[in-house]
């Protein structure tokens, strides 16, 4: 009985520590669990942000699900800006699509950034099979302009 319990006791703990792995990224572009399988419908994100000289600002949402299980996709950007202490969306800076694959890429500009904050920029991504859905949320690298 006691070999029981603490087998039972492992599988618990073995259940919590791969339950732990983080989904979103801070601080570069969309990390990646290699060799761990992450998501249902999911395969791969990819989030992106550039800024020109100029100060217009580039936003790249990807996300990649699986032919044949993954139905659709749907990206929602926000790009947002440090100020205060706090991130918020810029004005005029969130974007959405809808994609009837199993992939979709999603890539937005906008210019007349203020110069002198950090962006970045933030996507929830949708991954559908039929009416199931799993939501992986994904940063961008800061960049200060």
């Amino acid at each position: 009985m006691f070999k029981k319990i603490v087998a039972m006791i492992l599988c618990v703990v073995g259940l919590f520590t791969f339950a732990s792995f983080s989904v979103s990224a801070n601080g570069g572009e969309s990390k990646k669990t290699e060799g761990v399988t992450k998501w249902s419908y999911t395969s791969a994100t990819d989030t992106r942000l550039s800024i020109s000289s100029s100060g217009t600002a580039i936003c790249t949402g990807k996300i990649t699900g699986y032919q044949g299980t993954t139905t659709k996709v749907e990206i929602y950007l926000y790009l947002q800006q440090y100020k205060n202490g706090a991130w918020s969306t810029v004005s005029g800076g969130s974007w959405y699509q809808l994609f009837n694959s199993y992939k979709g890429t999603l890539q937005k500009t906008k210019s007349g950034l203020a110069k002198g904050y950090q962006y970045r920029v933030k996507a929830s991504y949708y991954a559908w099979s039929g009416s199931n859905s799993e939501n992986v949320v994904a940063y961008s690298k800061t960049v200060t302009y």
